[in-house]
């Protein structure tokens, strides 16, 4: 019994180490990787098709994939700390200054800078509900509460609501546009009615992930905000989408706010960004031809799934992104599981609190046309 009392009392003291934040930092759910889907169902790898964590179906441009064969050796530098060349290429992509950047690992990681720079014990953050998870996660980390609002039946966010739950304790508030898990877009002009409300010390985050894959003439992007005087406008940006390097994690943030870049700096890792990564991301933005034929697949699947799904009674929702909500109104687990048996990986939706919808990533037509293939055969066959 006295070993017994030691050991609870050693795991007391133990857990009593870790910060209380930590009991509060909800769970991360990736999509499942092909190699575990492979084992699990005793699949051959080159038979599970993944579209359940919106990657770049055409992967990576050929520029890019020469400009790290090139570098490979560069692997024993550590890389150069503040992103310098990448900084400069993506300033006159955008049309931006250097020093009005910066670079992180995935704009992830751009997220954490935000928190750490800004959130305290105390402090609040305004996002969505539901939206992407790492927005909580981080502030949660820092001691902040997160204050979530319920989107709207069309799935944009609710920008009036949002407003009224801004209080003096907040410091940011993210808009996701287009949005995920979704696929919505709210409009540039309601947007910029929600800026001009909001005050300027609440910084106004607007992840920008799918950006590149907007084919409507209503949006305003966090550059647009930077044209019409604002400075409390973040813009977040990744080369994990259309850009197709997610594997090497580069992501970035960009303000006409320098003060808040300054601080950003102040919290960023050194040589966060690996020399691949950076040589990787400049070679990718160079090549246009690449991002207009990930554009193009993108909106030919998107009209060929939007069809295909309608026509087998499920029912997916308009996208701006790189991928489709589906609802089929009653639990999609035994539905996703069948296509899981079958090799193709889609993401459940549950932990959004979507219970009956998945989320499937537009490949190209021969991915598209096995997912809607898959879909039928479960569904003839009473597997859903």
């Amino acid at each position: 019994m006295k070993k017994l009392a030691y050991k609870i009392e050693i795991l007391y003291n133990i857990r009593s180490m870790f910060r209380e934040e930590l009991k509060n930092i909800p769970e991360y759910i990736p999509g499942k990787p092909i190699e575990e889907v492979a084992k699990e169902y005793n699949l051959k790898l080159e038979d599970v098709i993944k579209l359940g964590s919106n990657e770049n179906p055409l992967g990576a441009s050929g520029c890019a994939l020469d400009a790290i064969k090139k570098s490979v050796e560069s692997i024993r530098l550590y890389p150069e700390s503040d992103s310098v060349d990448l900084r400069e290429c993506l300033a006159k992509h955008l049309m931006l200054k250097p020093n009005e950047l910066i670079i992180g690992r995935g704009s992830d990681e751009v997220i954490q800078m935000l928190s750490k720079a800004l959130l305290g014990h105390g402090d609040e953050i305004v996002i969505a509900d539901p939206t992407f998870s790492v927005y909580e996660i981080a502030a949660t980390i820092m001691g902040a509460r997160t204050v979530k609002v319920l989107l709207n039946e069309d799935f944009t966010h609710n920008l009036s609501a949002m407003a009224e739950n801004i209080s003096e304790r907040t410091k940011i508030v993210y808009l996701t546009n287009p949005h995920n898990p979704t696929g919505s877009l709210n409009r540039g002009a309601e947007i910029k009615e929600f800026v001009a409300s909001v005050s300027e010390n609440v910084i106004i985050a607007l992840d920008e992930a799918y950006a590149e894959y907007v084919e409507r003439d209503d949006y305003l992007s966090a550059l647009d905000f930077f044209n019409l005087g604002y400075n409390n406008v973040f813009g977040l940006r990744t080369f994990s989408k259309i850009y197709g390097i997610a594997g090497l994690r580069v992501g970035y943030g960009f303000s006409n706010n320098l003060e808040l870049i300054t601080a950003l700096y102040k919290v960023k890792e050194p040589f966060n960004v690996s020399n691949m990564g950076q040589i990787a991301a400049i070679a990718s933005i160079l090549d246009t031809e690449h991002v207009k034929r990930s554009q193009l697949v993108n909106s030919e699947g998107k009209a060929y799934l939007m069809q295909e799904l309608t026509n087998i009674g499920l029912t997916p929702y308009e996208s701006q992104a790189n991928f489709i909500l589906v609802n089929a109104f009653r639990s999609i687990k035994p539905l996703t599981e069948a296509l899981l048996k079958r090799g193709i990986i889609v993401r459940n939706c549950h932990s959004f609190g979507l219970d009956t919808c998945f989320r499937v990533t537009i490949g190209t037509y021969s991915q598209n046309a096995k997912v809607v293939a898959a879909l039928t055969e479960a569904i003839s066959n009473g597997e859903w």
